[in-house]
């Protein structure tokens, strides 16, 4: 008497081969939520930062910004450390990732460029160098620029403008 109970091996291996179909793709769809959410992460984590910078120049009025009359534009960068210092950032944002390679560290930077006549902000993008044109740079002086004006009749009226002098390499 033969028993006719079990499976063939073509029956087997079209099981086998289905099962490989289904794992392969249902890996192939993992991969990619995987990567989409970690996507989705940085960019929440960048944009948290670039946010942050503008709070804190919005809320210190922060007049310190560097000047490049040929464009007509001023720019400025405020390191994570900066925000971390006065208190707009926690110290658990140094570690994250803003990308599969890169780490935030608090000599990262957010560079911010305003119309040097409306003060209207027009660019803020986290960057991991705060050099300009990706060169080396570093304030080398701070000075005010005071200007004094007076009008017939009026009282007269200073401003005042914190001005940075680098040198870059």
């Amino acid at each position: 008497m033969i028993n006719n109970k079990g499976f063939t091996l073509m029956e087997l291996l079209a099981v086998i081969i289905i099962l490989a179909f289904i794992a392969t793709i249902s890996i192939a769809i993992g991969t990619s939520i995987i990567k989409k959410s970690k996507d989705k992460t940085y960019s929440v984590t960048i944009n948290e930062i670039e946010n942050t910078a503008s709070n804190y120049l919005t809320e210190t009025n922060d007049i310190s910004f560097s000047i490049d009359q040929t464009n007509n534009f001023e720019y400025k960068y405020i390191t994570i450390q900066d925000l971390i210092d006065y208190g707009y950032l926690k110290n658990d944002i140094i570690g994250k990732y803003v990308n599969d390679d890169e780490k935030i560290s608090a000599t990262d930077c957010i560079y911010v460029k305003r119309n040097i006549n409306s003060k209207a902000v027009e660019q803020i993008n986290y960057n991991k160098s705060c050099n300009q044109n990706d060169n080396y740079c570093s304030i080398i002086e701070n000075f005010a620029s005071i200007t004094i004006e007076q009008k017939a009749g009026e009282p007269v009226s200073k401003q005042t403008n914190l001005v940075n002098v680098y040198v870059c390499d």
